[in-house]
């Protein structure tokens, strides 16, 4: 089994939203306004356990992405 490198892997994350946010696009955690950083951290502390949901544009582009705790029942 491959081993994950958490802190590139955290890097890795918060390039990518921090280009989506350059491009425009806004970023929510939980129901929030959040930065890349923000994010990314809570990602890799929480073992991924967000899912993300992209709000598109009349266009077709997107110009959100909202990332919310899956919680088990």
């Amino acid at each position: 089994m491959k081993r994950i490198n958490h802190k590139k892997a955290q890097k890795e994350i918060s390039k990518k939203l921090c280009r989506s946010l350059k491009e425009g696009t806004m970023l929510y955690m939980d129901g929030e306004l959040a930065p890349p950083s923000k994010i990314s951290n809570m990602m890799m502390q929480e073992r991924g356990n967000y899912m993300a949901d992209y709000v598109m544009d009349d266009q077709g582009l997107i110009k959100e992405i909202h990332y919310d705790k899956i919680r088990k029942n």
